[in-house]
């Protein structure tokens, strides 16, 4: 009878995936090969995490303590500044975004806000900046030209 911990052993000895593994013990715990206390399915729950700095506002997914968010990213020690990011906010037909980059690209993008039913629009470009606190962290904003205009209160063209 395999126990947890051997079962676990299996699994990272032969490099299964998280799939495979439950096949592995499914197949075990039908011909009675396992424990009674032997689990055999895995769940991830990396988001746990991140769930305090994470808000949503009807149609808006955003995170509402970026600062926060960006110290505790993998275990970094990465202390933020806002000066060394911008935010980049794009659209498509599909979708509103709101992207961090840092400065030289040393670090990966973090998304900040999403939402897959509002259009881009000066009211909801507005709405984003106001969740994610941009008065606060005052960020370099990058975009393509329809998004500045909108921003700057231009009439698109």
């Amino acid at each position: 009878m395999f126990t947890q911990n051997e079962l676990n052993d299996l699994v990272r000895d032969l490099g299964l995936t998280k799939d495979s593994a439950e096949v592995l013990g499914s197949r075990l715990k039908a011909k009675n090969l396992l424990s009674d206390n032997t689990s055999y399915s895995w769940y991830r729950n990396l988001e746990k995490e991140f769930l305090p700095y994470f808000a949503a506002d009807g149609p808006l997914l955003y995170y509402s303590d970026v600062a926060g968010l960006i110290q505790n990213l993998d275990g970094s020690n990465i202390v933020y500044q806002s000066s060394e990011w911008r935010l980049l906010i794009d659209s498509s037909k599909t979708s509103l975004k709101g992207v961090l980059l840092r400065n030289g690209n040393k670090y990966a993008s973090v998304p900040v806000a999403h939402s897959v039913h509002l259009k881009e629009t000066y009211a909801n470009l507005e709405l984003l900046l106001e969740k994610i606190k941009y008065k606060d962290h005052q960020w370099t904003i990058c975009g393509d030209l329809k998004v500045l205009c909108m921003l700057l209160g231009q009439q698109r063209g």
